[in-house]
């Protein structure tokens, strides 16, 4: 079981059908209205979790995508320039009068 997250004190346990690296598709009861983000808390005390948007609906499941978690973007940039430097900025070629 896992518990999707709308706000304090908001969980609703729902089942796992289908996860990847990507996102999950999530067994729902038909009479729950879900927001479009939320967090999705896969171990009863929340420590893994994603942040989560709905990409479809149907009346018994959700398909969702996983948010970027924070930090990735730095990450991404500082691997592909690993010294730090800041990239060159590409000059407009000059006018020759």
């Amino acid at each position: 079981m896992v518990w999707l997250a709308f706000g304090p004190g908001e969980l609703h346990g729902c089942k796992l059908s289908d996860v990847s690296a990507s996102g999950a598709r999530i067994d729902v009861e038909e009479n729950v209205t879900l927001p479009d983000h939320f967090m999705l808390f896969l171990t009863n005390n929340g420590a893994a979790r994603r942040a989560c948007r709905v990409v479809w609906r149907n009346e018994q499941q959700i398909g969702v995508q996983f948010e970027p978690r924070l930090g990735s973007a730095e990450k991404t940039a500082q691997a592909s320039n690993p010294d730090g430097a800041p990239a060159p900025a590409e000059s407009a070629p000059s006018e020759s009068a």
